[in-house]
């Protein structure tokens, strides 16, 4: 688990933080799918990450999403296809991404955890989504 706090800028009002705990339950192999359902709980947002190098961890989210959804109802979710400094591997596209993120109602980036396009941007939409809610 990591903790990553996402500072937004509010106009006139004053500025508002959000702690965001993020567990990668997605990519764990051999993980006890009770087990993982139960991090589900009290989540009012998701990254939902695929590689798109990796057209099989695209169609898994759909999984997980039900999965969720099924534990926190309808919440706010930013879809993430990460590895786009892969150009040469890679297997999902933009539009792709875009057109499965649109089923759910939802935004789409592609990023780099390695040069680190879009991660904020990402982190900063799931935030405004969030506080949004409230």
């Amino acid at each position: 688990m990591t903790k990553k706090d996402v500072t937004l800028k509010r106009g006139n009002d004053s500025d508002v933080t959000v702690s965001m705990l993020i567990w990668d339950i997605m990519g764990q192999k051999g993980f006890r799918e009770l087990l993982r359902e139960s991090y589900f709980y009290g989540a009012e947002g998701a990254l939902c990450v695929c590689d798109i190098t990796n057209r099989d961890t695209l169609d898994e989210l759909k999984y997980w999403i039900r999965s969720m959804e099924s534990i926190t109802g309808k919440i706010p979710v930013v879809f993430v296809g990460n590895k786009c400094d892969l150009v040469d591997k890679q297997v999902i596209t933009r539009q792709e991404l875009e057109r499965f993120a649109t089923a759910y109602g939802a935004r789409a980036f592609l990023t780099s955890a390695k040069t680190g396009e879009n991660v904020e941007g990402s982190f900063n939409t799931l935030a405004s989504l969030v506080v949004s809610r409230k």
